[in-house]
């Protein structure tokens, strides 16, 4: 939380980050959003910032809300770790729609 108040006071208005299996924090437009991490059993982390982010662009382009976009993001990254690889364990939308409980 201190970075985010540190890139807040520095003038930034959009802000993520990632903390790992512990979700991630955002700040847009003064206001901040937090999405705890998700249970999964982890094979591999390879790509799971990649996953994250492509949740992420993913939900921006789709023009949901922040906090949404936040949860997303945070479930792709902990979906991709199920299995050895980048691809290997890469959620569908449709998985993805089943397990998101931000609407």
């Amino acid at each position: 939380m201190e970075m985010l108040d540190f890139f807040s006071q520095q003038g930034a208005n959009d802000v993520v980050i990632k903390l790992g299996k512990m979700g991630a924090v955002m700040i847009q437009a003064g206001l901040r959003y937090q999405c705890t991490g998700f249970d999964v059993e982890v094979v591999d982390t390879t790509g799971a910032g990649d996953a994250f982010n492509a949740g992420f662009i993913h939900a921006l382009l789709e023009h949901w809300p922040p906090h949404r976009c936040l949860e997303i993001a945070c479930l792709c990254g902990a979906l991709s770790t199920r299995a050895a690889g980048a691809l290997e364990a890469l959620p569908t939308l449709a998985e993805l729609e089943a397990r998101s409980w931000a609407k």
